[in-house]
């Protein structure tokens, strides 16, 4: 059997991507040849941070006036606490009028709103789904308001608007069914966690330091050409970066299907 292999080293960035993708989080990619690939290790990973805090997963928001439910749609964005409370009370007092405050207790760091108007909000994961990152994140069988009609209502946890605290790569093509993981019925083929340590806007970089962990290996060469990558967040949403492109490093050793010796103690 011939053992002979080689290294090549592919840069795939989202910029140049195929007609077909999604988008810059989303795409497929066409490495320009066919390569007989053994193993595949993640070199390097530069993503940007430009997914908002409050986008199309997490914006809706849902109140009851007088047992009547209406439905509000914050429109998306990276806010803060104080922006987020000012559109919030923009909405309610637009929808039903009266006159809404939202405020944040200084020790427990919980919002609180108060109305002119007796109000309840709802906790539906789909039609309120901004509830939880506000705080009223409760759990329970049936998504009605859990407290009655009231001018004053203390959110029960401390709001998230930090965003997500990982990036998730993913590909069909990489993962050949490693590390998959199940959400909502369907296997989700997670390669690489990316950790997040700088702030919105900025760009995250990550090197991989453990070749074994990020290596994989396939038990047969497998032609590699089309890449699909996806970014998910830690709720395991594709994200947005709102254009701004992704690029990845690829060691790709090619010729060669054997397993490494640690696989074989």
């Amino acid at each position: 059997m011939n053992n002979s292999s080689t290294t090549s080293f592919i840069v795939i960035n989202s910029k140049y991507r195929t007609s077909d993708s999604r988008s810059t989080s989303d795409f497929n990619y066409n490495i320009g040849q066919t390569l007989e690939a053994g193993a595949v290790t993640i070199k390097n990973i530069s993503i940007p941070v430009t997914q908002y805090n409050i986008g199309s997963h997490n914006n809706k928001l849902q109140i009851f006036s007088g047992g009547v439910a209406t439905s509000l749609i914050v429109p998306e964005g990276q806010y803060t606490i104080a922006s987020l409370s000012t559109a919030i009370e923009t909405l309610i007092q637009g929808a039903i009028g009266g006159v809404v405050d939202i405020t944040i207790d200084d020790t427990t760091k919980k919002l609180i709103l108060t109305s002119t108007i007796a109000l309840q909000i709802g906790t539906d994961p789909i039609a309120s789904s901004i509830s939880k990152y506000l705080g009223l994140n409760y759990e329970a069988e049936e998504y009605y308001p859990p407290f009655p009609p009231s001018n004053t209502i203390n959110f029960v946890n401390v709001p998230e608007l930090q965003g997500t605290n990982n990036y998730y790569l993913a590909s069909n093509v990489l993962s050949q069914g490693f590390a998959s993981i199940l959400t909502n019925g369907q296997l989700v083929p997670i390669i690489m966690p990316v950790p997040i340590s700088v702030e919105w806007g900025k760009v995250q970089q990550y090197e991989s330091n453990d070749t074994a962990l990020n290596t994989k290996h396939f038990a047969r060469l497998q032609n590699l050409q089309n890449i699909d990558i996806k970014v998910y967040d830690s709720d395991l949403n594709v994200v947005d970066l709102n254009g701004a492109d992704i690029e990845i490093v690829l060691k790709i050793k090619t010729g060669d299907n054997q397993q490494p010796e640690y696989l074989n103690k």
